[in-house]
C-alpha cells in the first residue's frame, strides 16, 4: 500500500520532492509521462517545453519542461531500485525487491539514499564497492554532509565549492533547462539543447561508476535491473 501511494505521489510530481517547481496541476505529470512513454526513444520529447494539458491547452512556463521531467523520473527510478514489472492476469503488477534503507545518521532534514549490499549478479569489479549516498532535491547542512556523495538538485541548490568528494547535477527552476554538472569540487560544464540533460546524465553516471563505487544510493549500476555499468565498460571488464 505504501509503495502504491508513493507511485501516486510520483505521478503528481511530488516524490521525489524538491525536483519539480511547485505547485503543479494535479494531472500534468501523469499526463505528460504517459505521452513521453508512447513510441520509442522519447519521440514526443521537447527539451525546452512540454505537452498540451488538457488537450488543446498549450504548455506554459509555469509547467515543468521535459528536460526537468526526465531528470525527475531518473531520480524516482534511483529511489526505487529492485522493482520489476511482471505480467499477471490483471495486467502489469509491480514487485518490490529492494530492502528498506537504514535510518539516516544525519538527523532531521534531507536524508540520503544508501547503497544496497552487494549481491549476486553484480560484476566482480564492483561487487565489493560501497557506493555513495544519493541526495535528491536538497542537501543536508554542511556540518552533517558526508565527505563523498552524489546529488540531483533544483537550482540554486548545488554542491559546495571545493567539495571534491561530491558530484551531481542541478537544473534551473525556470528558464532554459541548462543542466549544470558538478564534480571534483567545481562546475565541470553546462549542458544544453535537445540532448543536454541526456549528456549530463551520462556524465553523472560515468562519475558514479569511476569515483562513486558503482552505486548511487541503493541502486547499483551493475545490477540486472539498472544495467548501466556496461555502457562504460569495455569487453574484458575495463573502464
Amino acid at each position: 500500500m505504501v509503495r502504491h501511494l508513493s507511485l501516486l505521489q510520483l505521478l503528481k510530481g511530488l516524490q521525489p520532492a524538491g525536483l519539480l517547481a511547485a505547485p503543479l496541476p494535479p494531472a500534468y505529470v501523469s499526463t505528460r509521462v504517459r505521452n513521453l512513454a508512447r513510441g520509442t526513444c522519447l519521440e514526443a520529447f521537447r527539451w525546452n517545453g512540454g505537452g498540451e494539458w488538457p488537450a488543446g491547452v498549450a504548455w506554459t512556463q509555469e509547467l515543468p519542461d521535459d528536460s526537468s521531467l526526465l531528470l525527475y523520473l531518473v531520480a524516482a527510478f534511483l529511489q526505487a531500485p529492485g522493482w520489476t514489472w511482471l505480467p499477471s492476469h490483471a495486467g502489469l503488477a509491480p514487485r518490490p525487491a529492494a530492502p528498506a534503507a537504514p535510518a539516516s545518521p544525519f538527523g532531521p532534514g534531507p536524508a540520503p539514499l544508501w547503497p544496497a549490499p552487494g549481491g549476486p549478479g553484480g560484476s566482480p569489479h564492483h561487487a565489493t564497492g560501497h557506493g555513495v549516498p544519493l541526495f535528491v532535491g536538497a542537501l543536508p547542512a554542511a556540518a552533517r554532509a558526508p565527505e563523498r556523495y552524489a546529488c540531483l538538485l533544483l537550482a540554486p541548490h548545488r554542491p559546495p565549492e571545493g567539495a571534491s568528494g561530491a558530484f551531481g547535477l542541478s537544473i534551473p527552476r525556470s528558464g532554459p533547462p541548462l543542466a549544470h554538472c558538478y564534480a571534483l569540487g567545481r562546475e565541470l560544464c553546462v549542458s544544453a539543447g535537445y540532448q543536454g540533460v541526456l549528456h549530463a546524465l551520462v556524465l553523472f553516471f560515468l562519475v558514479a561508476q569511476t569515483r562513486g563505487g558503482g552505486a548511487l544510493g541503493q541502486a547499483r549500476l551493475d545490477s540486472a535491473l539498472v544495467a548501466l555499468s556496461s555502457i562504460f565498460t569495455e569487453p574484458g571488464g575495463r573502464l
